[in-house]
């Protein structure tokens, strides 16, 4: 039966805490295939269809029965051709008869090695075999989309093993590219087309499918961290496994810090809003010694299995930004991430303030995502932020900020979002408490607090608008934090700097001792963990809003008639 493809909105998963962890005995080796590949180029080579000249793959047999890591990204190509990414897969070719079967490990998927046990993916057209090699139709074979997603969050699904087979199927398609990624890695590009089905009519969605394949070898130098507590801080996490004794293991996602890891700032950046992007990017090395800023070459785009890319999307109407990632789904590791930043956020002066307005008032917004209806596919975080962004560039304009003060609350803004993001990437998840932890910020300064940044660009050095980065802040409350950032580098909010050091040192720090937490599970429990707002409270924060409502109404109502 082939599935409905629909869009899907993007939705933010939620946030937990890690307690140490090793891999039990199984996630060390496969039950089905033990044994790792060899080099890349000793196990693949490229060759054409015989028939066509379109490429082809070939496989050498003495690497069947052996693991590869897939890694796969969905790119829908209108509107704007941004990236998620699917489920990371320990994967080996197998020969059956005359058929190359890809058949995914059962370590994970199994509760006993007792009996035989066989998950098959797909299976290829031979072209043609000889003696050693095996020359296959990668692109027939590859006629379905695996859709399910690679971050987890048991808050939201559970502790309990879920199969992710669910697929689409492929109406017509073609191989793009194939070529070898040094050092180890092989790449290859399918441009796809997918039927979405309605109850009255039919259509199709065009695709980019990316495959990345190595060798696996896990890391020998990173260190496992356990499943989330959500009590003081949150994680992101891989898809509960099965163990032999029945129970499932899972571990939150992080990087292995042993090495630098290096986020590269994508080449169409805006000149004036690269340097915001790599102040957000090295928020966190206050923490994370060896994270570096670098650029990535013309013409890389997220997603590239060579670089973690902070992407810009010049797509003002869309409103959000969010983080996407692949890891190793034995381990946790992060094994390639990038995040997506569109310039909604990139407001640079006055007119493009009110142009920007009015595209953000438009009846209609498409938003880009990429899913299969009812399938686990999530981003990390869809940071929306079109109506309050809406409400403050209203206000932005109504005390007449100029434009090189309003160029700098965009790049400010920018390096607010970017660190976001980028904190999504490491692992951490959504705190929307931490404005009730804001340091010296009282309400009833707020207004003079952003007016004097606006004016002179001066913020009190004592002032914290929140304690994480990762809660959905006001756009004013975003911009003090990017100012800080390059004013104060190094510095780094209270409850991120705990959240990573638990995360990333393995330190246990006492309950008393971490700022209030709250994650997206927990908006709908507590009255008082909201998106959007500011300061310790939400009475004085609703009252200091509609009282800037009232008083910039007038002003409001010219822009928009004029």
């Amino acid at each position: 039966m082939i599935q409905s493809f629909t869009l899907f909105t993007l939705i933010a998963l939620l946030t937990g805490c890690g307690t140490g962890g090793t891999p039990s005995p199984q996630s060390a080796a496969s039950a089905e295939h033990v044994a790792a590949a060899a080099l890349i180029t000793e196990s693949f080579g490229t060759s054409t269809d015989p028939k066509t000249g379109a490429p082809a793959l070939v496989l050498r047999k003495d690497a069947l029965e052996k693991e590869f890591l897939m890694q796969s990204s969905l790119i829908e190509q209108t509107v704007a051709p941004m990236g998620k990414s699917m489920r990371t897969r320990v994967v080996a070719f197998k020969r059956n008869g005359n058929q190359l079967l890809l058949v995914e490990a059962t370590a994970g998927h199994t509760v006993t090695n007792d009996m035989p046990q066989r998950l098959i993916l797909t299976s290829f057209p031979l072209f043609s075999e000889d003696a050693d090699t095996m020359t296959f139709d990668f692109n027939t074979g590859m006629s379905v989309i695996f859709a399910s997603g690679d971050w987890a969050a048991h808050d939201s699904g559970g502790r309990d093993y879920k199969p992710s087979f669910n697929f689409a199927k492929v109406r017509v398609s073609y191989l793009e590219m194939v070529r070898f990624a040094p050092p180890n890695r092989l790449e290859i590009r399918q441009v796809a087309q997918v039927p979405v089905a309605s109850l009255l009519s039919e259509t199709v969605m065009p695709l980019e499918v990316r495959y990345f394949f190595s060798p696996y070898r896990p890391s020998t130098t990173f260190v496992p961290s356990g499943e989330a507590d959500f009590k003081r801080v949150g994680f992101f996490e891989v898809a509960p496994r099965l163990k032999l004794d029945g129970s499932t293991e899972i571990y939150s996602t992080k990087f292995d810090n042993t090495k630098p890891i290096k986020l590269a700032i994508s080449s169409n950046t805006p000149a004036e809003y690269r340097q915001a992007v790599r102040d957000g990017i090295l928020y966190w090395k206050g923490v994370l010694p060896g994270l570096e800023a670098i650029d990535a070459p013309a013409g890389v785009t997220a997603p590239d299995i060579d670089y973690n890319i902070i992407q810009w999307v010049n797509y003002d109407r869309a409103g959000m930004a969010y983080a996407d990632a692949q890891l190793d789904p034995r381990t946790g590791e992060v094994l390639h991430a990038q995040a997506y930043i569109t310039s909604t956020f990139a407001f640079s002066g006055r007119n493009k303030v009110r142009s920007l307005l009015r595209r953000l008032d438009e009846p209609t917004k498409p938003k880009p995502s990429v899913a299969l209806a009812g399938f686990e596919m999530r981003s990390l975080c869809d940071l929306d932020v079109q109506a309050p962004l809406q409400r403050s560039l209203g206000e932005l304009l109504a005390v007449k900020a100029s434009d090189a003060a309003i160029l700098r609350t965009s790049q400010d803004y920018v390096r607010a979002v970017v660190a976001h993001e980028v904190g999504h990437i490491l692992g951490l998840r959504h705190n929307f408490a931490g404005s009730l932890a804001a340091k010296n910020y009282p309400l009833d300064k707020r207004d003079a607090i952003f007016q004097a940044y606006l004016a002179d660009d001066q913020v009190p050095a004592d002032v914290e608008t929140a304690s994480s980065e990762m809660d959905y802040l006001p756009m004013e409350e975003s911009a003090i934090h990017g100012h800080q950032m390059r004013s104060n580098p190094g510095k780094v909010y209270t409850h991120d700097r705990i959240a990573l050091e638990m995360l990333y040192q393995g330190k246990n720090p006492a309950e008393t001792d971490v700022p209030p937490f709250c994650t997206d599970s927990g908006v709908d429990k507590y009255s008082d963990c909201r998106r959007h707002d500011a300061g310790v409270s939400l009475v004085e924060f609703a009252a200091n809003s509609s009282r800037k409502a009232t008083e910039t109404l007038a002003n409001r109502v010219v822009e928009s008639f004029i």
